[in-house]
């Protein structure tokens, strides 16, 4: 519902023009410009809720606020990929908001501002976790009369937990032993966790809803247990290889500022406003079509692309079991939570699509990925010509391949029954097969980076106001694994 007003246009700031008001949303703003987000997105009214039109009028000055926190960021940070800040904002934005709950990771190499995107926002997280174990998540207090206590216990119903390092909880669960944590994460992801523990004199259980946002370094890949016990709880961002050119846009950034803590105030409050006000207008946003379409797709070749695979642990290390196929219905959730964040935030569908593909992709194995995108281009290509382009070694390229095979998404075209030995020569050809090749084909076009030779269209840029333009896509097909 709308009203006439006079006061100033939140969406372009004039007062020249007639001026109306949504009473659902507190916003105002002119006739160009709710005419304008009224054709971007699908105007539909529940009678309830705010239309979609006007949602997106909210999210324009959380554009505005976005823009301020990038170019903040880019005061003290190289900052040319600003995906792992939008995803950690998206997460954070999700947890705001109800229905199941999204667990987000950002992937990166050590000293790559990883831990800085999460500490953004620490303003809205309940807790600031450094170390994971089954009792630091819910335990008694030791005496008499014990109560309950941990990361759950002093949350509630509702956590948002962030972890700066969670290689660290990796490492220790590997050294250890420490897989009941894993379960123990598992129950929390759906929402509920009973521990029966020593002599107390019933159990202890929590319930709610749990979100978690962490950093990890690329090793995490290598931790199958942590892979096949909780993998598919997990939505993953990677950030890309650094250039010679970024390292030394680093260098000088580290040089001109020691000392972080006074920047990094101000952006904290202002992404705690930004959160809040993402927030409100994406509780009552319906995903548009172009929008839901994606995550669709994305979710799709997520599960296919990070399928369970069993390999021998000795000699050739060859395939020995069937591949595991995760439902979609998960990771379809976590997408559309992602989505609806980060229009909240105040992203197009362009930008926002683009997201939810270069996540979907990050959420499986580095080397599979790498490899999927060297054969999304439609034709036959070589194991040779997969390596270079995925950067890959032969050996692990063939293995991604064989891999993608035992799924039912690519095949060698060139193996035959009587050519078995030549195939394990890696001397083969490979392509994309079966009803899914042209939706990866679409997922990884629309999440194509900003640095890659790949011969698919331009990616989405994301054009700050302030920040200048900087890419939603991260990957470059030509860094190393």
């Amino acid at each position: 519902m709308t009203t006439s007003t006079a006061s100033t246009c939140e969406g372009c700031g004039t007062t020249e023009r007639a001026v109306q008001h949504s009473t659902q949303l507190d916003v105002t703003w002119c006739e160009r410009c709710y005419g304008e987000y009224a054709n971007r997105l699908m105007v539909r009214q529940d009678g309830a809720g705010a239309t979609n039109a006007e949602v997106a009028i909210a999210g324009e000055p959380n554009r505005r606020l976005l823009d301020q926190l990038i170019a903040g960021l880019r005061e003290f940070l190289h900052l040319p990929d600003a995906g792992h800040v939008l995803f950690a904002l998206g997460i954070a934005t999700g947890a705001e908001l109800d229905g199941d709950s999204a667990w987000g990771q950002i992937i990166g190499p050590p000293a790559m501002s990883k831990t800085e995107a999460i500490r953004i926002t620490d303003r809205r997280a309940d807790e600031r976790v450094d170390d994971l174990t089954p009792a630091s998540l819910l335990s008694w207090t030791p005496g008499r009369n014990p109560r309950p206590t941990g990361i759950l216990a002093r949350a509630g119903g509702r956590c948002f937990a962030t972890i700066s390092d969670f290689s660290t909880v990796l490492s220790r669960t590997e050294r250890f032993g420490e897989h009941g944590l894993y379960a123990l994460l598992r129950r929390a992801h759906d929402g509920r966790v009973q521990r029966d523990l020593g002599n107390a004199k019933g159990p202890l259980v929590w319930e709610g809803r749990l979100t978690l946002l962490a950093a990890s370094t690329p090793k995490i890949d290598d931790f199958c247990t942590h892979a096949d016990a909780l993998g598919p709880r997990w939505i993953y961002l990677r950030m890309p290889n650094e250039s010679a050119n970024d390292r030394a846009q680093v260098m000088r950034k580290a040089r001109e500022h020691p000392d972080l803590d006074e920047l990094r105030r101000p952006i904290q409050d202002l992404a705690a406003r930004l959160i809040d006000e993402a927030a409100k207008a994406a509780r009552d946003l319906e995903l548009p079509e172009a929008v839901a379409i994606a995550v669709d797709e994305a979710a799709n070749v997520c599960v296919l692309g990070r399928a369970t695979i069993s390999r021998n642990p000795y000699g050739r290390r060859e395939i020995i079991g069937l591949p595991v196929i995760e439902g979609p219905a998960r990771v379809v959730k976590q997408l559309s939570l992602l989505a609806r964040g980060v229009l909240g935030l105040g992203l197009t569908h362009e930008e926002t699509a683009a997201l939810v593909c270069r996540v979907a992709l990050d959420s499986i194995p580095e080397a599979r990925r790498r490899v999927l995108e060297a054969l999304s281009n439609g034709t036959v290509i070589s194991t040779a010509q997969t390596a270079r382009t995925s950067g890959a070694t032969r050996t692990v390229a063939y293995r991604a391949l064989e891999e993608l095979a035992a799924i039912g998404i690519a095949e060698d075209v060139a193996e035959s029954d009587e050519d078995e030995e030549a195939s394990r020569g890696h001397r083969s050809a490979w392509r994309l097969i079966g009803p899914d090749a042209e939706t990866i084909a679409r997922v990884v076009s629309r999440e194509v980076t900003r640095d890659s030779p790949s011969p698919h269209h331009s990616p989405p840029q994301y054009k700050g106001e302030y920040g200048g333009t900087t890419s939603i896509s991260g990957h470059s097909a030509g860094e190393s694994v």
